[in-house]
């Protein structure tokens, strides 16, 4: 496996256990993706939004198990989906993403680039068949066992940038830093 097909594999695990974060968060609180549809003028309800949830966690569970064309192909075409919508919620002033149940969470540049790289990584990894992390656990347990840790840290930290990470930053650019005044 070369340099890049391994570097996009990794990516596209990470890509797919966002998938299970975001799908598991859609499933349990629908609200937060149902108030953020709504404001893009999209009709929404609660059981589509769910099911969206379920097909996300079925396909990232399929990348981190089974791996391989269909399944990355699969979480290109999600993530080429979701970078389309937050762009376009980029242009709405005070609009939200919904990526993870939260109605709180403001769109940034952030979710754009994350959408867009985890689109490119999923469609590299289908080109190579990406295999998946699960896929070596016969040959070196404890590599796996690693992969598969590090893949899950990953994949938190994206959820914390893009939703802790996007209100801290809309919270800080809504109060402009005063400067002390100088005593001269």
């Amino acid at each position: 496996m070369s340099d890049l097909s391994e570097m996009t594999s990794v990516l596209t695990w990470v890509a797919a256990a966002v998938l299970v974060l975001a799908g598991s968060a859609k499933v349990r609180r629908p609200s937060g993706t149902v108030a953020a549809l709504a404001g893009a003028g999209l009709r929404a309800r609660a059981w589509p939004v769910r099911f969206l949830g379920l097909v996300e966690v079925a396909i990232g569970v399929t990348v981190l198990t089974v791996g391989g064309t269909g399944p990355a192909a699969a979480t290109a075409v999600l993530y080429a989906a979701f970078a389309a919508f937050v762009v376009r919620q980029r242009r709405r002033a005070g609009a939200t993403c919904g990526c993870f149940g939260e109605e709180r969470t403001p769109v940034g540049a952030g979710h754009v680039a994350v959408n867009v790289v985890a689109t490119v990584a999923a469609t590299v990894g289908a080109v190579t068949a990406a295999p998946a992390p699960l896929a070596g656990v016969g040959r070196d347990p404890l590599a796996a066992l690693g992969a598969i840790v590090l893949v899950a840290l990953a994949a938190w930290l994206v959820r914390l940038w893009l939703t802790a990470g996007a209100e801290l930053r809309t919270a800080v650019a809504l109060h402009p830093r005063t400067r002390p005044e100088s005593s001269a």
